[in-house]
């Protein structure tokens, strides 16, 4: 019986095996929604029905249930219909294995977690990094965490208070739409009456080329607790007022992809929008995005698809490192250019420090990830006590006063400053630091001036 973990290497084994092969120059493997099999070749010239019916049975023997019974040769006389298909397949495929004679290729039609599973090395960051790197755009970073509760959220809003600190201009925005978190940390409930979900939803319905009022979703961080001796600005789009109508506009977004390619347009969009608006006050030099923990759809463009970089988030234990190692195959996979990742040990230790144990544990750890699953086969891999690279960890240690909730806001008691001034003395501390650093060091290319 034919299982879905074998069927890529059945359906190559059968082109092996069929006495056509030397006929072959390329196959695409068509895996659909439910997992079935069909097949696309390339040949030198024309293969007749007969001999390809030979494959077929070689295919039905092998993959069973799991064959589609569909062969397409692309040298043979197709319909318009079928040559149509054709080109659309060979647009949107990508190479699996080119180490034999023939050029293996997949295209895989998932229902689901496309951006997650579609990694083809084909995709385009939001705008070029090299343009981030002079200045020219924002430095686009993405904080993810494969699970929840990892601290993910309060090290962006310290990230970007230490950015603002150093004079940087950052603009924060919440696409954690089902679990939103950001903006109850800058923002009193009552000041949110729209955001990111309000721009998906208009979005859908607003003309590509027609502007999208965002006076309503975007907010400036202006606490004077909070923002004293901060030079640079900070901006927050939050996720949406959690109000009655949320539910119903959280059902409307198409999580899914209906449309190939038209969430990630959207949200590249609602970035490219709010920098316009934003700078009419001031430029923006840093777009943190606060992207959702798991496997979600629209967490998957955000994490791997849109930005220069990634800060990933997680814990010394088998769950995590789980998730972590299939996070960052799919960020080595999907850009052209691969985002740069930092490795977060988050919310470690005890008592406010981390053994020397569980610092070397989750550092062989993020090492043998990142050679397995990062660093390319053609570069030279950095030793495991490189630092500064993928797999160098950052450690933020346990903060009681972080596992609470936490508000960076004052409501102008001297009680609530005094917090204020507590966390931020926290959040401003070297862990955090270390963070900004590393992202700052991203971008750094010497002899490369700003325009």
């Amino acid at each position: 019986m034919a299982v879905f973990e074998q069927l890529v290497e059945k359906t190559m084994e059968c082109v092996e095996k069929w006495n056509c092969k030397d006929r072959v120059n390329e196959a695409t493997i068509i895996r659909d929604v439910t997992g079935r099999i069909a097949l696309l070749i390339s040949t030198k010239q024309e293969i007749l029905q007969s001999e390809m019916e030979g494959l077929s049975e070689l295919l039905k023997n092998a993959l069973h249930q799991y064959y589609r019974n569909n062969i397409y040769c692309k040298q043979n006389k197709n319909s318009d219909l079928i040559e149509k298909m054709i080109e659309e397949i060979e647009k949107n495929r990508w190479l699996y294995d080119d180490s034999k004679n023939i050029s293996y290729f997949l295209l895989e039609r998932a229902i689901a977690k496309k951006a997650w599973v579609e990694c083809n090395g084909l995709e385009k960051s939001i705008w070029p990094y090299d343009e981030a790197v002079r200045g020219k755009k924002p430095k686009v970073v993405t904080f993810y965490s494969f699970k929840g509760g990892m601290g993910r959220t309060t090290a962006l809003a310290a990230t970007a208070l230490i950015l603002a600190k150093e004079g940087k201009n950052v603009l924060m925005i919440d696409t954690d739409i089902e679990a939103p978190g950001l903006p109850s940390l800058f923002l009193n409930e009552d000041k949110v009456q729209k955001g990111v979900i309000d721009y998906l939803l208009e979005a859908t319905v607003t003309p590509e080329n027609d502007s999208i009022d965002m006076k309503e979703m975007i907010h400036q961080v202006t606490d004077p607790q909070l923002m004293k001796d901060i030079v640079g600005k900070m901006f927050i789009v939050p996720s949406g007022a959690m109000d009655n109508n949320y539910l119903q506009k959280l059902a409307r977004i198409d999580y899914q992809d209906a449309i190939p390619g038209n969430m990630k347009k959207q949200l590249m969009r609602l970035v490219n929008n709010a920098i316009s608006v934003i700078q009419k006050i001031c430029s923006v030099d840093y777009v943190l995005l606060d992207a959702r923990a798991g496997f979600h759809d629209m967490g998957g463009i955000i994490t791997i698809q849109i930005p220069h970089g990634v800060v990933l988030f997680g814990k010394d234990s088998i769950q995590s490192w789980q998730g972590m190692n299939l996070v960052v195959q799919a960020i080595g996979a999907s850009q052209k250019e691969r985002p740069f990742i930092a490795m977060v040990d988050s919310a470690c230790g005890t008592a406010g420090s981390v053994s020397p144990e569980e610092k070397e544990s989750f550092k062989s750890q993020a090492y043998t990830i990142c050679c397995s699953s990062y660093y390319m086969e053609d570069e030279e891999q950095p030793g495991i006590d490189a630092q500064d690279v993928a797999h160098t960890p950052i450690f933020v240690p346990y903060q009681t006063l972080l596992s609470r909730d936490v508000q960076l806001f004052t409501d102008g008691t001297k009680q609530m400053d005094e917090k204020i001034n507590e966390i931020r003395q926290i959040i401003l501390g070297e862990p955090y630091q270390k963070i900004a650093k590393r992202i700052a060091q991203w971008y750094e290319t010497e002899g490369v001036e700003n325009e």
